[in-house]
C-alpha cells in the first residue's frame, strides 16, 4: 500500500511538471486571443515545430537542449511577428475566419514536418539523473524542464506586468480603443503580442523536447490541450492559464494509473466539455 502511495505520488509530481509546460504553451495561444482575437488552431504546431527546433540543433550541431530554448524563443518570436505582420492582421476579431485560416495553416506546417522529418518518433538522448522527494523518485530530466518553465513563465509574468510594453499589451488586449486613445500603437503591441505568443510556444515545444517523444502529429494534440487550458481559465486569462495547465498534467497523469496511454487524452476533453457546458466563461471568471 505504500509503495502504491509512492506510486501514485510520483505520477502526480510528474503530472504537474508536465502540466506546467502545458501551461506555458497555452499562455502563448491566451495571448494571442487577447491582442487579437483570433483562435491560433496551429499553435501547437509551432510547439512541435520548437520541439524539432532543438532535436535538430542537438542532432546536427551538438547544440545542447538547454541553449536551444532561448534560440527556438527569439527564432520564433520573429516568425509570430512576421506571421501577425502579414496574415494574423487581417484576421483580427474574425473568429470564424481565424478558425479557417489556421486551421490551414495547421495542415500545412504537420504536412511540411513529416516531408523533412518523417513521421517516426524521436527523442533527444539527454538525462540529468534523478531526484527524491522523501520515498517520491523524480526523474532529474522532469525537473530540469520544471524548473526552465517556471523561470519562462515569471519572465514572461514579469514582462507583461512591469514593462511599459508589456502593460500596452495588456491595456490592448482588454481594449483597443481606449489603448489607441491614450497614444498606444494597437497595431505595434499586436505585433509585439503575437511575436510573444508564437515565442512562447516555440520555447515551450524546446522544454517538452527534453521529455517527450517527438513527431509531427502531435501538434493537434498540443493545440487541444492549449485550448482545454484556455476554456479552463476563459481565453485571454494569461495567468489563469498556469492553473489549467497544472489541472490538465495532473489529470492526465493520474489517469494513467487506470487507462491506456492512448486514452488519457479523452479525461481531458471530458473536463473540456463539462467546463464548457457548467461554466463556459471559464473556471476563474465571475458569472
Amino acid at each position: 500500500m505504500v509503495l502504491l502511495g509512492d506510486l501514485i505520488s510520483s505520477i502526480v509530481v510528474h503530472g504537474l511538471m508536465l502540466g506546467a509546460i502545458y501551461a506555458t504553451i497555452a499562455m502563448g495561444m491566451s495571448l494571442i486571443f487577447g491582442v487579437m482575437s483570433i483562435k491560433n488552431l496551429a499553435h501547437g504546431d509551432f510547439a512541435v515545430l520548437g520541439m524539432f527546433t532543438s532535436f535538430w540543433l542537438f542532432t546536427l550541431y551538438n547544440i545542447s537542449p538547454l541553449l536551444s530554448i532561448p534560440i527556438s524563443f527569439a527564432l520564433f518570436f520573429c516568425i509570430g511577428m512576421l506571421l501577425t505582420r502579414f496574415i494574423f492582421k487581417h484576421i483580427i476579431g474574425e473568429m470564424l475566419g481565424s478558425i479557417i485560416l489556421t486551421f490551414g495553416l495547421s495542415i500545412f506546417m504537420e504536412n511540411v514536418m513529416l516531408l523533412v522529418w518523417g513521421g517516426d518518433y524521436r527523442t533527444i538522448p539527454v538525462e540529468y539523473g534523478k531526484y527524491s522527494l522523501g520515498p517520491i523518485s523524480v526523474s532529474g530530466t522532469y525537473v530540469v524542464a520544471f524548473v526552465l518553465t517556471i523561470l519562462l513563465i515569471i519572465l514572461t509574468q514579469l514582462f507583461l506586468s512591469k514593462t511599459k510594453i508589456g502593460v500596452a499589451i495588456r491595456a490592448v488586449s482588454q481594449d483597443p480603443e481606449a489603448a489607441e486613445s491614450l497614444g498606444i500603437s494597437a497595431d505595434r503591441m499586436r505585433l509585439v503580442g503575437g511575436g510573444l505568443g508564437i515565442a512562447l510556444a516555440g520555447a515551450g515545444g524546446a522544454i517538452l523536447a527534453l521529455i517527450y517523444y517527438i513527431y509531427p502529429y502531435l501538434g493537434i494534440l498540443l493545440t487541444l490541450y492549449a485550448l482545454i487550458i484556455c476554456v479552463f481559465t476563459g481565453l485571454g486569462n494569461v495567468a489563469g492559464t498556469i492553473f489549467g495547465g497544472i489541472i490538465i498534467g495532473i489529470v492526465q497523469a493520474v489517469a494513467t494509473i487506470q487507462l491506456p496511454y492512448s486514452l488519457t487524452p479523452v479525461v481531458g476533453f471530458i473536463l473540456f466539455l463539462l467546463v464548457l457546458i457548467f461554466r463556459p466563461k471559464g473556471l476563474f471568471t465571475r458569472g
